[in-house]
């Protein structure tokens, strides 16, 4: 009896020792595990500067400069206007003494982590100097750049992302520039933005809620790199012009492009989608190789649409151009249409003068309610960007040039007119149906070539003038001749 209690009591020693070691050795692999997750935890003084931004909380707050105006000089690189000095990239700048004129000129470049302007206050920055802004401005006074009375010009130099409210003015000069020191950097413009130079200088992105004017006989360059969202108003007045250059697309949905009487609005080599194209007066848009499209474009009475250059120039979306309004396709310039019914494109001229200019249907088109009006060249065109694409006209083409160019199907319900001296050619390889007019007039020779005409309910006429038939069948409808014609 005695000897089992002494087994027992040796084998339950036993046990109680192997637990201690296992949980010892446990314990000891959990502070080790522990250990080593706070070391990852921990931010390396040789890490990367954005992983060790990141890993901070907070930055540290900006250092308060207020303008005291104390050496009586207006200069802003002088010490003593300021209660902390001379301001810099990690200074939070105040400038609120009423009516106070602040002049960065020829020296030093002025800088500011953010700057607050008082109502009545005006920071002048000339001299061909520099402001550079590391951060937002709240501007409840007048920022100039350049100065008209001594033709000096000045630069905003955003060092970052760039919040502007209130108005800002550039003199009447193209030297005048807003732009980032990296192609990343952003404008956010809620203001107003007026005058003439550049903003974005190709190193930049822009985000527009308020108003940016080009009002100055020098003009305005917008030319960004990193995307360009318009939700307020951009726009030429005061008989400037304004030139959207090299842009990528703009997101312009809610917003509006404008070109005031007497002013133009050039587009080279951007896209405008969405929101609102408008032409006041006797104002002008031009397209060189840029496309407007997923919008509402609308033209004025005295306003002209110019297609000014290149080929691919691209219209879409609701076009109203009412009487009086020119869409002039230039000579050696081509205007591509997007599939859709115009049904207010109004007058539309192709002015060839030896150049091709062209009119390339983008899908199924259907034009009513306006005209197209060909100069007297046979290098004026009106085609398919494919032979599927299909022409609908409800109104009046005339002139001399081609309609087809073996690249097109035509469906014809209104008026075709070869009424120049230099004749019409109509070579759709997709066919004709003609329910309309198909005519030549005034002396002029109309040629159908290489195609069939379903030509039943419309009519092919002369009127003293010629028609020829090239190897083409016409089916059905009537062909009249009126006085010396010649078929």
């Amino acid at each position: 009896m005695r000897r089992s209690s002494s087994v027992v009591t040796l084998w339950f020693a036993v046990v109680c020792v192997l637990a201690s070691v296992f949980i010892s050795a446990d314990f000891a692999s959990a502070q080790n595990s522990l250990s080593k997750r706070k070391h990852s935890l921990a931010v390396s003084p040789d890490a990367p500067a954005s992983s060790r931004i990141a890993a901070r909380s907070s930055l540290p707050p900006l250092t308060a400069d207020t303008w005291t105006g104390t050496a009586g000089d207006s200069n802003w690189n002088t010490s003593t206007n300021w209660n902390a000095g001379v301001p810099s990239s990690s200074d939070a700048v105040t400038i609120s003494t009423a009516s106070t004129t602040v002049n960065l000129s020829a020296g030093t470049a002025g800088q500011f982590g953010t700057l607050t302007l008082g109502s009545g206050d005006t920071l002048n920055v000339n001299g061909n100097e520099t402001m550079e802004a590391f951060g937002n401005i709240t501007n409840g006074g007048a920022i100039d750049l350049g100065l008209s009375s001594n033709n000096t010009v000045g630069t905003l130099l955003l060092e970052g992302n760039v919040t502007m409210t209130g108005t800002l003015t550039m003199s009447n000069n193209v030297s005048n520039y807003i732009y980032g020191a990296n192609a990343l950097d952003q404008l956010t413009n809620t203001g107003t933005i007026q005058g003439a130079g550049h903003i974005g200088n190709g190193s930049m992105s822009l985000v527009n809620s308020g108003t940016i004017n080009t009002n100055q006989s020098a003009g305005m360059t917008i030319q960004v790199n990193d995307g360009f969202t318009n939700t307020g108003t951009v726009e030429a007045t005061s008989g400037a012009v304004l030139t959207i250059t090299s842009s990528g697309t703009i997101n312009n949905t809610g917003g509006t492009i404008s070109a005031g009487t007497g002013s133009t609005v050039a587009v080279n080599s951007s896209t405008i989608e969405g929101g609102n194209v408008t032409i006041t007066g006797a104002g002008i848009l031009q397209l060189n190789s840029s496309t407007f499209t997923l919008g509402t474009l609308t033209n004025s009475s005295t306003g002209q649409i110019q297609i000014a250059s290149g080929y691919s120039n691209y219209l879409g979306g609701t076009i109203t151009n009412p009487t009086g309004g020119i869409i002039n396709i230039e000579n050696g310039t081509g205007l591509n249409l997007y599939g859709g019914a115009y049904s207010s494109m109004g007058a539309v001229q192709l002015n060839s003068a030896g150049s091709a200019s062209e009119l390339v249907i983008q899908g199924p088109v259907t034009l009513s309610g306006g005209s197209i009006t060909m100069s007297n060249n046979t290098q004026n065109y009106i085609f398919g960007g494919t032979a599927s694409d299909t022409l609908t006209n409800q109104e009046t083409i005339s002139g001399a040039g081609v309609i087809g160019n073996n690249s097109l199907t035509l469906v014809n319900s209104g008026t075709i007119n070869s009424n120049q001296t230099s004749g019409m050619t109509i070579n759709p390889n997709g066919g004709v149906t003609n329910t309309g007019t198909i005519e030549s007039t005034s002396g002029s020779t109309l040629n159908i070539s290489n195609t069939t005409v379903n030509g039943a309910g419309g009519t092919i006429s002369a009127n003293a003038s010629t028609i020829k038939l090239n190897s083409a069948t016409i089916n059905g409808g009537n062909i009249t001749l009126t006085g010396a014609s010649t078929l």
